[in-house]
């Protein structure tokens, strides 16, 4: 589901307790706390796309957790961060998880539902595209990877 009226997020949506996110800007991280009521920031891009430095400090003086786990390395997914990042998912906190433009995060979303939570491929497709996918490479990636033993 898109979000709307968060300042500095220009790319938002919303699954459950998880919202799936483009980068935000430098100054958005106070109001996406009062507006989101996040715990909890998942950083999935790689750490020489940006300097980071400022977004974990500005989260660590707002109290929010932060983590970096890149999902998607030299074009390709990166399987074994994807199921770190789903094993943290939990029912309590709010999930605030962004890359650059909402799009690897929404690959991750249906990788997460496919195998964390039993749904079907092309239903976890179909989530995934309301919540940000764009980049259907990544889909045809999952495919060769859907018969791996499911969590």
């Amino acid at each position: 589901m898109k979000v709307t009226g968060v300042h500095g997020v220009d790319t938002l949506y919303k699954y459950s307790n998880i919202y799936i996110a483009g980068q935000p800007s430098i100054n958005a991280w106070e109001d996406i706390k009062d507006k989101l009521q996040i715990t909890k920031v998942i950083n999935i891009r790689n750490p020489y796309e940006l300097d980071f430095k400022k977004q974990q400090e500005q989260l660590r003086q707002l109290d929010i957790s932060y983590q970096n786990i890149p999902t998607v390395q030299d074009g390709k997914l990166n399987i074994e961060n994807h199921h770190r990042l789903s094993r943290l998912i939990n029912g309590e906190d709010i999930y605030f998880i962004h890359c650059g433009t909402a799009n690897r995060v929404a690959v991750w979303l249906m990788f997460y539902l496919y195998f964390y939570q039993n749904f079907n491929l092309e239903d976890a497709t179909t989530i995934a595209k309301q919540n940000g996918l764009q980049v259907m490479h990544f889909v045809d990636q999952l495919k060769d990877i859907q018969y791996s033993p499911r969590v």
